[in-house]
């Protein structure tokens, strides 16, 4: 196998190289990433292009495709699917907890904790733990009502 590297928000990921002989003996080269399909041409990775330059015309006019260019469009292409992952509660909650508003406020609870406020920095901290526990409760309801509207 052989992977092709991809910088992401500041940090590489791997993508596995997928090869496939056309009808021409020529070799074809693509790669899948976030759900993208993306071809080498020229030697670099594009994202496949799609028929959207001919005129209204011709579009109104089509009959649609057959078993044939349907097969080839689907290997061109790729399915024309969403696939939705959902994920942990405790890796929203972390992503929640690293937020820069949400460490000021622990920072804060941690300097009340000095003074002779203890009592009601430690309410705080309960309460802020809690409420990014409802929102993240929330986030996930809401993207699992998203994944219900698609075909899985």
């Amino acid at each position: 196998k052989q992977w092709y590297q991809r910088r992401v928000r500041g940090s590489t990921v791997l993508c596995t190289i997928n090869r496939r002989v056309k009808k021409d003996n020529s070799e074809e080269l693509w790669i899948d990433f976030q759900q993208t399909k993306y071809h080498c041409l020229d030697g670099k990775f594009q994202p496949v292009s799609f028929p959207i330059n001919s005129s209204i015309q011709a579009y109104t006019d089509s009959k649609g495709l057959g078993n044939e260019q349907v097969k080839e469009a689907h290997t061109k292409w790729g399915s024309n699917e969403m696939r939705i992952v959902l994920p942990t509660f405790q890796e929203l909650f972390i992503e929640r907890a690293t937020a820069p508003f949400f460490v000021f406020q622990v920072f804060c609870v941690g300097l009340w904790c000095l003074d002779e406020y203890w009592y009601y920095s430690l309410f705080t901290l309960g309460m802020l733990a809690m409420f990014e526990a409802t929102v993240v409760k929330k986030q996930m309801k809401s993207m699992s009502e998203i994944k219900k509207m698609t075909k899985e």
